[in-house]
């Protein structure tokens, strides 16, 4: 059965990346033992490292990897609130309180103007309310 597509570039997709050269080398040789194309032994020689610590260095590019692809909530981050916002959005809620209680305060007015008789007829502890 005939592949499609494009053809696996394996360790030399590294190469497009920005990173010193000593550090590509190391990562495509990794990678070169993920595909098959190299043998944990071969590596170990290419690297002059022991199999040990090369697979130590597999597992971090692998553990690094892993935190990349791990699911998180869509969209930006929240933002933090600074005081500054945080005060601003006070004084706009008291600001619509007021404007709300002052608008009722001239309702009152304009009823008490129109139609006194309403207003005489409540107690005195009523009208202070």
């Amino acid at each position: 059965m005939k592949r499609r597509g494009r053809p696996p570039k394996g360790s030399a997709l590294v190469e497009k990346f920005m990173a010193s050269e000593e550090a590509k080398e190391r990562m495509k040789t990794i990678v070169a033992t993920l595909t098959g194309e190299l043998t944990v032994e071969e590596a170990c020689g290419h690297l002059g490292v022991g199999e040990t610590r090369l697979l130590q260095m597999r597992d971090e590019v692998l553990q690094s990897g892993l935190a990349v692809v791990e699911p998180r909530t869509a969209g930006r981050p929240p933002r933090e609130t600074s005081a500054e916002e945080i005060r601003i959005r006070e004084l706009q809620t008291r600001v619509e309180r007021l404007e709300a209680e002052l608008e009722a305060a001239h309702l009152r007015a304009k009823f008490m103007l129109k139609m006194p008789e309403l207003f005489q007829a409540l107690p005195e502890d009523d009208k202070k309310k």
